[in-house]
């Protein structure tokens, strides 16, 4: 019997994102998603075969910070395509909670007062 020519995809590391600078966005999660890189609406509940521009077949997990508690999507490490893990509807949705949050990274500078620890 001869090898499968089929290549096999790995998921290399795990990664975090934040949205801070595209605040404006917050209103329109499409324009947000494609502001952070998604091309493709196609939903891939598995790990790709392989990237849909370059052909890779390595990808991270990504997470955006505040938006859900597990990973969105699956990165490219060749040229960092996002491919949905979940339908964009629902992340849009998800998304949305953002425009009420408060964040402030001039906050997080330095380590906060132990008075401030809960």
């Amino acid at each position: 019997m001869g090898k499968s020519k089929k290549p096999t995809s790995k998921i290399i590391t795990e990664k975090v994102a934040t949205v801070f600078g595209l605040s404006e966005l917050f209103d329109d999660p499409s324009l947000l998603l494609q502001e952070i890189g998604l091309e493709s609406n196609r939903v891939y509940r598995k790990v790709p075969n392989k990237c849909y521009v370059c052909s890779c077949d390595e990808f991270s997990y990504l997470s955006i910070l505040g938006v859900y508690n597990k990973p969105l999507f699956y990165e490219c490490e060749e040229c960092g395509a996002l491919h949905l893990k979940y339908k964009q509807s629902w992340i849009e949705v998800k998304m949305l909670a953002l425009k009420d949050a408060y964040i402030n990274p001039e906050d997080w500078k330095g380590e906060p007062p132990k008075g401030d620890y809960n």
